[in-house]
């Protein structure tokens, strides 16, 4: 299945989530990523959109348009909002978060690439169908513990993205609000808060399992580099949820 019909983003304890009407992705909110992608962080807060249809859940084979080349892989924190939000003050921002997961940010490098040296939209390289594999969501985190968090990713059964929520350059009530200054965020709507460094190419068959994890408390140093060793005997923590898929190809 190629994530052809908007799937049903549902919540870890099997409670009733409300459904997104969009997903909004931030661009540059890590340092290290920012630089790895020739650039640097944006002064404020910057996304793009991805469409309900590029939602995946775990189990998906992903049947993706052979047309679109090489896809990318980055790992990500999700959240989804439980009210309406616009214009909203960063403690009402905070408050309106009702579950936490990881999202895979599947992009189409070199065609956003190309867009973006023509001037074009590159839409069609982060929004095509199973775009956005998310995990089931966990509700009841306190906003604090969201910024104590490891994201990691593997491919084929290696582990080749790690990194800490805390080193976000703009924290999640912030995101939130700034983006209600402009567009209105409503019930069910999910916001990923941008990936650490470590982004890279897939092979087209590629096995991608993302985690998001609780590390042991003293291992929760804010102070610590964005991303982290990839060095298996140092994953310590709670897996608190994940996502799954296969990647796979379609057309000529």
């Amino acid at each position: 299945m190629g994530g052809y019909e908007t799937q049903v983003v549902a919540a870890l304890d099997g409670s009733t989530l409300p459904q997104p009407t969009k997903v909004v992705c931030l661009v540059g909110n890590y340092h290290a990523h920012a630089i790895e992608m020739g650039g640097t962080p944006p002064q404020r807060v910057t996304y793009f959109l991805k469409p309900t249809t590029a939602l995946a859940h775990s189990g998906q084979r992903l049947l993706v348009p052979r047309h679109l080349g090489v896809l990318h892989h980055e790992v990500e924190l999700a959240v989804m909002v439980g009210t309406t939000l616009r214009d909203a003050s960063e403690a009402t921002a905070g408050a309106s978060v009702i579950g936490a997961g990881v999202l895979i940010d599947l992009s189409a490098r070199e065609l956003q690439r190309a867009a973006k040296a023509q001037g074009r939209p590159w839409a069609q390289a982060k929004g095509f169908d199973g775009a956005a594999p998310l995990s089931p969501l966990v509700r009841g985190l306190a906003l604090e513990h969201l910024h104590h968090l490891e994201l990691r990713l593997w491919v084929d059964g290696a582990l080749r993205q790690r990194g800490r929520t805390a080193a976000m350059l703009n924290p999640v009530a912030k995101v939130l609000a700034d983006i209600s200054a402009s567009m209105t965020l409503v019930a069910g709507d999910i916001v990923s808060t941008g990936t650490p460094a470590g982004v890279g190419p897939l092979p087209p068959d590629a096995h991608l399992l993302a985690q998001l994890v609780a590390p042991p408390s003293d291992r929760a140093d804010t102070s610590a580099p964005e991303q982290l060793p990839l060095d298996q005997e140092t994953l310590l923590g709670v897996i608190l949820t994940s996502v799954e898929v296969h990647l796979g190809t379609r057309g000529p």
